[in-house]
């Protein structure tokens, strides 16, 4: 399997597969923050999708040196939702 390094560098280059390995390894975690803000399930889904989208398009964003790779999804996760 595939070290979190290794999947973030893959998904930098924007490998599909790396964005799969991504959300399989965290959704489960990140629905579960975003299910106990917002409340709704519904709701809680769309964003969800919102956050991996972003997790796409910013990949190139994210600084090991800064924090580690869950707790920078777990931001925009949080912002996603308090913003929705």
């Amino acid at each position: 399997m595939n070290s979190e390094s290794e999947i973030i560098q893959q998904l930098q280059n924007k490998d599909q597969q790396a964005l799969s390995l991504v959300y399989d390894r965290y959704s489960g975690a990140v629905y579960g923050v975003i299910l106990r803000i917002c409340k709704e399930e519904a709701l809680a889904q769309d964003i969800l999708q919102e956050v991996f989208m972003k997790v796409w398009n910013k990949s190139d964003q994210y600084n090991a040196k800064k924090g580690k790779f869950f707790t920078w999804i777990y931001q925009i996760a949080r912002n996603s939702t308090l913003n929705a």
